[in-house]
């Protein structure tokens, strides 16, 4: 794999190399003086978007983001034909003719098509392979909400780690939300939400044993635990199912297609006395993650620490996304990196208190936070918030947050 990684590298750059030069040479051989794109096109009388590539080819320092402004043959002829009547040399105007088919010929032996060459080049490109991932992720959100039959703005997952009356541990609450989710098809079904969750380094499943809104143990399979205020009137129609992978699930069943129907769920539970303030022996680091099926705009993990759990932490923590097409999630310690989504995620400590939270993505979301934290019994200001932020995650996916741990 890596040789053919490097031949197709190696045979880029010699050929745009070329290419360039032999541009270069016949944009300087015209009789008025070229500075920028605007002079390309008005020079040789050129549309403004091939004057414009023209110019990039040139110009962009980087070679394989340069490479994807190399236009058709088309194009590329009416820019030859323009030099040509401005008195440009025929042989200058062969060279470009030959480095630009060489160009061509490297498309039908790597990739095959001009639009795979373009996602090989701007994955090899220093400059243009951020901008990549975001336009493929994109365009991935909406095909998935159209195979998938439904999508959503914002999915919100905020975990609490507060103090408990149980001696040397913590108890932990989640507040999980779909907003503005929208049916695209009919007959939809989809899971949106599970009272489980999975801890330790085996990764067990465990379920949330109260709601946060009314404070008291309640079978979860039998009641959702809405957090009514900050959901969609009506309620939405969730039902319990049995998952064979994760045990019971909450099921939106089918209902009216559009924006005339967006829905808003938020749930919240609590478990008491689950996590231990002091780290087992052989935990190196705290984890937490989120799982991704549903196609959303905007992901956010919010974690809400207790001052006596920060004490822990060294308070550098990363983030990376894995697909989910090969697994089913688990521990990050037993995941593989061949899983690794190559994005640039980077948690950030925010603040404490209630206001500190506040996001246009999730309505009322400052009022929600405050909400909890009363129901709780807890004092927001022992809180520090960190925030892990994703735009068009991929899905199946699991967002992995970790810090390493400090002992004291």
């Amino acid at each position: 794999m890596s040789s053919s990684i490097t031949r197709f590298q190696e045979d880029v750059t010699r050929t745009i190399l070329e290419l360039r030069k032999a541009i270069k040479i016949i944009i300087n051989c015209l009789p008025e003086k070229v500075e920028s794109p605007h002079d390309v096109y008005q020079v040789l009388g050129l549309d403004k978007k091939l004057g414009w590539r023209m110019y990039k080819i040139v110009n962009e320092e980087d070679l394989f983001f340069a490479a994807q402004f190399v236009p058709g043959r088309h194009s590329f002829g009416r820019f030859i034909k323009s030099c040509k009547s401005k008195g440009v040399a025929k042989g200058y105007l062969q060279n470009a003719v030959r480095a630009v088919e060489y160009f061509y010929e490297i498309i039908d032996i790597h990739s095959g098509d001009r639009h795979s060459m373009d996602m090989m080049l701007m994955a090899s490109s220093r400059d243009g392979r951020d901008q990549a991932m975001n336009t493929l992720r994109k365009q991935s959100y909406y095909a998935q909400s159209h195979l998938l039959g439904l999508q959503a703005e914002t999915q919100l997952d905020a975990w609490f780690f507060g103090p408990s009356a149980e001696t040397g541990m913590l108890d932990v609450a989640e507040v999980k939300g779909l907003f503005a989710i929208r049916r695209n098809r009919p007959g939809v079904k989809w899971v949106i939400d599970t009272p489980c969750f999975f801890a330790g380094k085996t990764h067990e499943e465990q379920f949330f044993t109260e709601t946060i809104e009314s404070g008291s143990h309640c079978n979860l399979m039998e009641r959702v635990p809405f957090l009514e205020k900050y959901c969609s009137d009506p309620l939405p129609a969730l039902k319990a199912v049995t998952s064979q992978n994760c045990g019971p699930v909450y099921e939106l069943g089918d209902g009216p297609v559009g924006n005339t129907s967006l829905i808003d769920t938020v749930t919240g539970t609590v478990s008491r006395g689950i996590f231990p303030v002091s780290p087992d022996e052989g935990e190196t680091c705290h984890e937490v993650s989120v799982r991704l099926y549903t196609p959303v705009q905007n992901l956010i993990l919010d974690l809400f620490f207790h001052e006596t759990m920060v004490d822990t932490m060294a308070g550098n923590p990363s983030a990376k996304m894995l697909f989910d097409y090969y697994s089913h999630g688990g521990a990050l310690a037993y995941r593989s990196d061949r899983d690794i989504v190559p994005m640039n995620i980077k948690p950030l400590m925010i603040g404490s208190g209630t206001g500190c939270g506040y996001t246009p993505l999730v309505p009322c979301y400052t009022e929600m936070i405050a909400d909890v934290f009363r129901s709780l019994r807890w004092d927001p200001d022992e809180f520090v918030l960190y925030r892990t932020s994703v735009g068009f995650p991929v899905v199946p996916s699991t967002l992995y947050y970790v810090d390493k741990l400090v002992r004291n």
